[in-house]
């Protein structure tokens, strides 16, 4: 039950003057019921506006304030929802003025009135006598001193895409945290200059949730103010960050830790799965966005190579080759093995070569929502993409190191928009459309990216990029 704690002026004065000008019917004088507005904006009450006209000219209706005449029949007024809202917001109760003594022990001084009920209360009646039918009293709800109120939970930094959720702590002049009776408020500039009001969420224990989405990257200033009074700490600003905000693991063969991290990718979690290469370390670890090893396994692992899912029909795409360079490579390899959700083998493609739907070491591959198959062809420095009855359509054929290039590109992943990203061996995250149209490249030369492996997506929206760095034996993620 939430009480309110009375001002040291009683503001029954002011209420009944609002109450006499605002809220009471001129032709009864009585506070409005049914309030109905004519069309000259006029408002009284439904009963009183009948009797009027019962006493007037059949079907005319002389408004009692400007006399303009009336023909909507009364039942087609419209009502006055603002004052219907108004009266509820200011009960008779309250407009009668403070009484003096407690209503429930009829000795001690008022402090507080509930909110609920409109029963007013000494202190010692507030905190220990529950209300008739109730269990509790529960908290106060009084005036909140917005200097010793705080923004809480505050980060410092933001990744491009996720949301901050912090809270405002409400107290009287004490600092007791209070249920405060005025309006807390919050609104947020963004880099680009535009601002808006922020939804600020009463958890009704004297917080209040407040959330920020960093849509674009830059700085973020959060305001929350209390009857329209700034709060302690704010204007607050979070960083949103893009590029690489995370890098995951070091050298070792111990938990959380790589030795020739190869391929990546993300279960249905947004965990991250890494695949191992090295014979003394062949593994596979998922682990969460921050870096904390969920699981790892290693049973019957050699040489573990690219493998992928096709969602609709649960087929499995693995690629088959030796890892080895042209001179040194078995050339009866380099197929993709195609297999049931059941591990049950359907056919192979490929083969070895440099013709249209033939491969120079197969390294990396990834499926789009449209069910085709995108194949990072090693030595051939192109992307070759196979529709669903796994036929060749086409290649990103752009041979080169430069920008918008392909050069041996050994990670591809593609997101819900079909945008297709594509890690070259060297220091190159691209991004390029469906049809191989270069869009942009996601690393900058600072961010050390070398010798690459796979890559990954997540579902957020703008997606983050994640990739393998064999070379410096992290994983890194990249935003947008």
């Amino acid at each position: 039950m939430a009480v309110a704690a009375l001002d040291a002026v009683d503001a029954g004065a002011v209420l009944a003057e609002i109450n006499e000008d605002f809220l009471c019917c001129a032709i009864c004088l009585e506070r409005y019921s049914d309030p109905k507005i004519l069309p000259c904006q006029h408002t009284f009450c439904e009963k009183c506006l009948v009797q009027l006209a019962e006493k007037g000219v059949a079907d005319t209706l002389m408004c009692p304030t400007c006399n303009r005449s009336v023909k909507v029949p009364i039942n087609d007024l419209q009502s006055n929802f603002f004052m219907s809202s108004l009266l509820d917001k200011i009960p008779e109760k309250l407009v009668a003025g403070t009484p003096k003594v407690c209503e429930f022990c009829e000795e001690n001084e008022v402090t507080s009135i509930c909110v609920e009920c409109q029963q007013y209360s000494c202190t010692s009646c507030t905190r220990f006598k529950p209300h008739p039918g109730r269990d509790s009293v529960g908290m106060l709800a009084t005036n909140a001193c917005p200097q010793n109120c705080s923004l809480d939970n505050i980060p410092k930094q933001l990744i491009k895409g996720d949301t901050a959720t912090f809270m405002v702590t409400t107290r009287d002049n004490q600092g007791k945290q209070v249920i405060p009776r005025q309006v807390v408020e919050a609104r947020v500039t963004k880099p680009d200059g535009s601002s808006e009001d922020i939804k600020v969420q009463d958890n009704n224990d004297g917080t209040h949730t407040v959330m920020v989405h960093g849509e674009i990257d830059g700085k973020y200033k959060v305001s929350v103010t209390i009857d329209n009074q700034p709060i302690p700490g704010t204007p607050a600003q979070i960083n949103v960050i893009k590029g690489l905000v995370k890098t995951i693991g070091k050298c070792g063969s111990g938990k959380g830790e790589y030795i020739v991290p190869i391929g990546v990718t993300m279960d249905k979690d947004s965990n991250i799965v890494t695949a191992e290469r090295d014979i003394d370390n062949a593994q596979v670890v998922i682990s969460d966005m921050n870096g904390h090893v969920i699981k790892r396994f290693s049973e019957n692992m050699k040489h573990p190579q690219r493998i992928a899912v096709r969602p609709a029909d649960g087929m499995v795409y693995v690629s088959d080759w030796d890892g080895l360079v042209v001179e040194k490579t078995n050339k009866d390899g380099h197929w993709i093995r195609k297999y049931t959700t059941d591990g049950e083998y359907i056919k192979s493609f490929g083969g070895f070569g440099s013709k249209q739907g033939q491969f120079k070491g197969p390294f990396c591959m990834a499926l789009d929502n449209q069910g085709l198959l995108f194949v990072g062809d090693y030595d051939n420095d192109c992307i070759q993409v196979y529709n669903t009855d796994d036929e060749y359509m086409y290649s990103f054929k752009c041979s080169g190191k430069g920008d918008g290039q392909i050069y041996a590109p050994r990670g591809i992943a593609i997101d819900n928009d079909g945008y297709v990203y594509v890690a070259n061996l060297h220091n190159k995250l691209q991004k390029f459309d469906r049809s191989g149209r270069f869009i942009c490249r996601i690393d900058k030369n600072i961010d050390g990216l070398n010798i690459t492996g796979g890559v990954e997506v997540t579902d957020d929206v703008p997606c983050r990029v994640v990739v393998v760095d064999c070379d410096n034996h992290c994983v890194k993620i990249f935003a947008q």
